[in-house]
């Protein structure tokens, strides 16, 4: 017998879950793994996306499409305050002279901030002098 794959939308945690006589049984074998009670899943197989609810059966071939499993409390908002964010302060002096155009002021920029810069920071140094290059043309 073929297991059920359900992945979690919130954690991507994919579960092999042995099919069961009824949905409800299953969403019970997720409860006990994952800790989303019954009545708070929201289970979703496609695509085109369906609910999976108690009239499917787990032994439907259709069944083996993707299944995603959601948990209705992170959802719903029950009007709860977002978490507190502490932005920390960064400082930031802009250039002397903005006649600087294209790549020179990125980099006065870019050497300006933190050092060591992310991956993607190095390459937007790369990508405006590429794009300066072919501007000219």
């Amino acid at each position: 017998m073929t297991s059920l794959k359900i992945e979690s939308t919130e954690t991507g945690t994919i579960l092999l879950l042995k099919r069961e006589n009824s949905i409800q049984e299953v969403k019970q074998q997720i409860s006990h793994l994952l800790s989303i009670p019954t009545t708070d899943q929201i289970l979703l197989f496609g695509p085109p996306f369906k609910i999976l609810d108690n009239q499917y059966s787990p032994h439907m071939e259709f069944i083996d499409k993707r299944i995603f499993i959601y948990d209705r409390r992170v959802l719903v908002d029950e009007g709860n305050e977002p978490p507190r964010v502490r932005l920390l302060p960064f400082d930031y002096s802009p250039p002397d002279s903005l006649t600087l155009t294209g790549s020179s002021l990125t980099e006065k920029i870019i050497h300006q901030l933190p050092q060591p810069l992310p991956p993607y920071l190095k390459k937007l140094l790369d990508y405006e002098v590429y794009f300066h290059q072919n501007l000219k043309r």
